[in-house]
């Protein structure tokens, strides 16, 4: 992306020093990792003529995060835009119902849009989901509604999961909900968002209580393996809030086994560390 910067001024304090600002859009945080920026200057004499030109690369280590919430769609949606190498967890809920009813039975759409809260996917539902008329939805909420400067607080987040699990019902569609995998608490900035994710998940686990959906709580099973061996949890994350593809596989295999869709037994081979680490949710489950 190219950013012309508006207000250039010299300081008050030292004429020699420059200051500007620009606007960054968001292709530049749509992968985790570091983002490097040239700056280019120019010199216009009075008649407009240009003196000089030189450039510099400023910002070498900036660190780009990526946000990671959304709902769901026809028979899914998924709690993160596909940005990884590798199979994303919605790819083993389709798997899963053609491997057990036939490579025709549906259509399989995300709709997904990292950063979104659930003010968005009201804002989107006509457009981007009742127009797909599904017969399930996966529905993954709650981790951009928590981050204080969205300013959603929890009356008002139950306030939109009671709508949204409203108009879902009035489609004819089954609803299924999820906790988001428990994040990296430690590692989260600032620590009142960290407080703030474990009880807006909390009010998920209610409300999917109090409306008799169905609930796939990540985040119970994630925080277990978290809080009682850290090493393998974190081999699942990408980073405190995000999980890698094998993160992804192990979110895919309890929501096969969720909605009773087998794995083919050509197929664990490729999933055995996926597997493994289901296995020892399952122990701490116990």
């Amino acid at each position: 992306d190219v950013y012309v910067a508006e207000d250039v001024a010299i300081s008050s304090e030292d004429e020699n020093v420059v200051t500007f600002s620009w606007l960054i859009s968001g292709n530049a945080t749509l992968y985790d990792g570091t983002l490097s920026f040239v700056v280019k200057f120019k010199c216009v004499e009075t008649d407009g003529t240009v003196s000089y030109v030189w450039k510099t690369a400023v910002f070498k280590s900036i660190a780009v995060g990526e946000s990671y919430d959304n709902a769901g769609a026809i028979v899914e949606e998924s709690n993160t835009q596909r940005y990884l190498p590798g199979t994303h967890w919605f790819d083993y809920v389709e798997m899963g119902f053609k491997n057990q009813y036939g490579g025709s039975c549906g259509h399989f759409v995300n709709s997904g849009i990292s950063g979104n809260t659930t003010l968005d996917l009201l804002n989107r539902f006509d457009r981007e989901l009742a127009f797909y008329k599904p017969d399930l939805v996966i529905m993954t909420i709650g981790g951009n509604d928590c981050n204080p400067v969205k300013n959603i607080n929890a009356e008002q987040f139950r306030a939109n999961l009671l709508e949204l699990s409203n108009k879902i019902k009035a489609l004819g569609s089954d609803l299924l909900i999820q906790t988001y995998y428990a994040c990296d608490l430690e590692m989260i900035t600032p620590p009142e968002r960290a407080a703030l994710m474990v009880e807006y998940m909390q009010i998920v686990r209610e409300f999917a209580a109090a409306e008799n959906l169905m609930l796939n709580d990540n985040d119970i099973r994630w925080a277990r393996l978290r809080d009682n061996d850290i090493e393998t949890y974190r081999l699942l994350m990408l980073n405190s809030m995000h999980v890698n593809d094998l993160g992804n596989q192990v979110i895919g295999l309890d929501l096969m086994r969720k909605l009773q869709l087998p794995l083919k037994a050509d197929y664990r081979k490729q999933c055995a560390g996926g597997l493994v680490a289901q296995a020892l949710m399952d122990k701490y489950e116990k």
